[in-house]
């Protein structure tokens, strides 16, 4: 999908960055909330993130998948559409 077929598939609330924004120098302490991705899989399977391999089943391939990071229940649930399909321990620290 396209950035705009995403908007209109998943509603998410995309706002923009405010012009004064600045990428922070240092790690920005997560503790609380929630981090998406949306990766396309490949025909090795695999969703990466943060320099870590996840194995995907053989639905995903070929397909694009989203990702949650839950940061303080440490869990990356995986979801093909709306499609629960696999969920994995994740930690940042």
């Amino acid at each position: 999908m396209t950035p705009a077929k995403a908007f209109k598939h998943y509603r998410y609330p995309f706002c923009p960055l405010d012009p004064s924004f600045e990428i922070p120098k240092d790690k920005i302490p997560l503790e609380s909330g929630e981090i998406h991705f949306i990766r396309f899989i490949r025909n090795n399977r695999k969703f990466n993130i943060f320099g870590l391999s996840y194995p995907m089943p053989e639905k995903a391939k070929y397909e694009y998948i989203q990702g949650i990071a839950l940061v303080e229940e440490h869990r990356l649930i995986i979801y093909k559409d709306r499609e629960y399909l696999t969920e994995f321990p994740f930690s940042l620290t």
